[in-house]
């Protein structure tokens, strides 16, 4: 080895050790700011990551948010539906409010729109979300995903529940209008229910889901009665298919 090569190597050797050196010295002293995902219980934090300036430890142990199964889609006129099953299973939490995407995708698999809203869900409940606002053609969609985000939750006493029930015998006509259903809701709390979402569902004869349709009414007070009436596309696809004795009432109010 040259006098040269020696003085190089010489000089990476102390120039690591110096670095070393360093990181040993100031490497200690630098200290990080607490943030509640640094996996340390720190900052007056009651568990890791959780209590204190952080989510309550026992919102972090709840059970998510679950979508059921998957989308149902359903067409007529070139106009699709989007139906999605929710459910809570949290018995003392209720989520008073989670922001929900339909992701539709093209046959490659590919991102083509996207429709979002805002719900609710009660501790242990479990309800459909009706989306008729899908743009896209039904030839044009390979598939739909659901997705649930930003779930804001509350304790299950704190969220009251409207008691809103099917109170009378559900009629369901067809005519050359399309298809309507009829029928009267009660709420049976003294709760006001500021909304109240009605969704019938057509079967065939086989019980085999035909097309869902959704009605929406607002402010039903304390031991209040209304009617409903849900109209269906017109739509012979429809009228011809539909076995009126198989229709299903699915009521969710908040």
């Amino acid at each position: 080895m040259t006098r040269g090569t020696k003085k190089i190597a010489y000089g990476i050797f102390y120039l690591i050790l110096l670095l070393a050196v360093s990181y040993w010295l100031f490497g200690g002293f630098i200290v990080k700011t607490p943030t509640c995902s640094d996996g340390i219980q720190n900052q007056n934090e009651t568990g890791i990551d959780c209590g204190g300036p952080c989510t309550k430890c026992e919102i972090t142990e709840l059970s998510p948010l679950t979508h059921i199964g998957t989308v149902r889609t359903f067409s007529v006129n070139e106009k699709t539906i989007a139906l999605a099953e929710v459910s809570n299973s949290n018995q003392f939490y209720s989520s008073d409010k989670f922001a929900y995407s339909f992701v539709v995708y093209d046959v490659r698999n590919r991102e083509i729109e996207r429709v979002s809203g805002t719900d609710a869900l009660f501790a242990l409940e479990k309800k459909y979300i009706f989306e008729p606002r899908i743009t896209t053609r039904a030839r044009d969609i390979g598939k739909i995903e659901f997705v649930i985000s930003d779930v804001s939750w509350k304790k299950a006493y704190e969220a009251l529940r409207p008691d809103v029930v099917v109170s009378s015998a559900i009629e369901t006509k067809k005519s050359e209008q399309g298809i309507r259903v009829s029928g009267s809701i009660k709420n049976q709390s003294s709760v006001l229910a500021s909304e109240v979402k009605i969704i019938a569902i057509l079967y065939d004869k086989y019980e085999i889901e035909v097309f869902p349709a959704q009605t929406v009414i607002s402010q039903l007070g304390g031991l209040e009665e209304k009617p409903f009436v849900i109209s269906f596309p017109q739509s012979l696809e429809i009228t011809d298919t539909a076995d009126v004795t198989f229709t299903k009432i699915f009521v969710s109010a908040r």
